[in-house]
């Protein structure tokens, strides 16, 4: 896959496997940013890269979602 070819308006390519890992490829200043996303992970990878494509940086990030609702209930009172 060519990145320079595919890319968007906001200057990234995004794709999906297969196996539906999501793959999201952006440029910046110094190299380009890639974050690997797969499918039902509590992980995702973050790598880093030079111009050349040498590799800069990887890591693995967890993934933690905190799901908290607000809403109103009858009278008008937060909840």
């Amino acid at each position: 896959m060519d990145y320079s070819s595919n890319k968007n308006h906001l200057n990234e390519y995004t794709f999906v496997t297969k196996e539906n890992t999501i793959i999201a490829q952006r440029e910046w200043q110094f190299g380009y940013i890639e974050v690997i996303k797969p499918k039902n992970a509590y992980f995702h990878t973050f790598n880093k890269y030079y111009k050349n494509g040498e590799l800069k940086l990887k890591s693995d990030f967890f993934l933690m979602i905190l799901k908290k609702a607000f809403g109103k209930n009858t009278t008008n009172k937060l909840i």
